[in-house]
């Protein structure tokens, strides 16, 4: 897999208000494809304590003008660009890159979902690769608690069947995530005391 995080294609990157878009186009003889990679502020907020990002990013990643239809039939080509995967996938990881070194100091906090399996299987594989591929960075697969639904529930048309995932800076732990679903689900304000202190 070393494969996987060298030679990234070039990218375009676009800032827009609350948003940050890389696309890539990938030469195939068979017609060339072009990708997007996404990320989103949402509303959900995160205490200065932690000291990440101020609000959490959204990550969406897709063959581009179809970011959000993912159970199309052949829809696993245009996540892994069928025989160009190293290539699409050392260029996903070097957005990311890119992405993180935006927040001084610090590191975003961004989560991601997959539905169906193949897409799934993916990114199971890249949250495990995260934390020797990205400075400062460390990736899970989180449990499907109810909690956990709700929040990711609220960004997609559904949460059943759906796998989530969360990227984070070192520091914060599988148990700090937990605990800020939990407090997100119940819509506790994130700058309590009590939250605070349940860390």
């Amino acid at each position: 897999m070393d494969e996987a995080f060298t030679n990234p294609l070039p990218i375009k990157v676009t800032n827009y208000s609350g948003s940050w878009v890389a696309t890539f186009t990938v030469p195939d003889p068979r017609g060339d494809k072009s990708y997007e990679i996404a990320f989103t502020a949402q509303s959900l907020k995160i205490p200065d304590k932690l000291k990440t990002s101020p609000v959490v990013w959204e990550f969406i990643f897709a063959q581009e003008y179809s970011v959000h239809v993912y159970d199309t039939p052949g829809g696993m080509y245009g996540v892994t660009g069928g025989g160009n995967a190293f290539a699409v996938f050392a260029t996903v990881i070097h957005a990311l890159k890119v992405f993180s070194r935006l927040f001084a100091g610090d590191r975003p906090f961004i989560i991601f979902t997959a539905k169906e399996a193949s897409r799934q299987k993916l990114y199971d594989r890249f949250v495990r690769m995260v934390g020797s591929t990205i400075p400062g960075m460390h990736g899970f697969k989180l449990i499907n608690t109810p909690a956990v639904r709700a929040v990711y529930g609220n960004m997609t048309s559904g949460s059943v069947g759906i796998s989530s995932y969360v990227i984070v800076p070192t520091h914060i732990s599988l148990r700090t995530v937990t605990k800020l679903m939990g407090a997100w689900h119940k819509k506790t304000d994130m700058n309590t005391d009590e939250f605070l202190s349940s860390l």
